[in-house]
């Protein structure tokens, strides 16, 4: 999991920009003040910086050195992050204290994903944008999350650390491996119940 402190990178891309440019950036950054929000801004970024433009090409595009390739797993910066960035005592901001982890399903982390589930081919698999409805919630085995995908989402059982997504809620790799594992002793009703 990686701290993701909006600020921070924000600051760090536009840096990487070229001069004239950087105000452009700055602009076109969503200006929205959710976390989740500037989360999706980063993948984007990321994303499009190293998408291939044409089937046509031959080598694929990297990103900077300079730019963090954090995980697909994001933690909201916590209050130890705050006070060692500011010089004066941080104001505490309860609000920040009660976010979840957020899983982003995106082909940048997890390139299965690009791919048709059903042929396996990748003619008409797109990813240009994110599900309207936000994050959903996440149950763990130790504390829930959210997780964030395209439009369609995914729904794979057991590819990677990927939730998963069943019709009234998602679980995570290790509560779903401790829900098989409990599964024959217990009947499929009260299961259904906890699911």
């Amino acid at each position: 999991m990686s701290v993701y402190e909006p600020d921070v990178v924000r600051k760090l891309l536009s840096a990487l920009e070229p001069k004239n440019s950087q105000k452009k950036f700055e602009a076109s950054w969503n200006s929205a003040y959710e976390w989740e929000a500037e989360v999706v801004e980063y993948i984007n970024y990321i994303s499009d910086k190293t998408r291939t433009r044409s089937t046509k090409t031959l080598a694929r595009p990297c990103l900077d050195s300079k730019v963090p390739i954090l995980s697909p797993r994001f933690l909201p910066p916590s209050y130890l992050h705050a006070q060692k960035r500011n010089q004066s005592e941080p104001a505490i901001n309860p609000e920040i204290l009660y976010l979840k982890a957020l899983c982003a399903i995106h082909p940048f982390y997890y390139p299965e994903l690009a791919k048709c589930l059903r042929c396996n081919g990748t003619d008409n698999v797109q990813w240009d944008g994110w599900t309207g409805t936000g994050p959903r919630d996440v149950h763990g085995l130790m504390v829930d999350e959210a997780a964030i995908a395209g439009p369609t989402g995914p729904f794979l059982a057991g590819a990677g650390d990927i939730p998963v997504f069943f019709h009234r809620c998602a679980v995570t790799q290790d509560l779903f491996n401790l829900l098989v594992e409990m599964r024959p002793s217990s009947t499929a009703g009260s299961l259904a119940e906890n699911i």
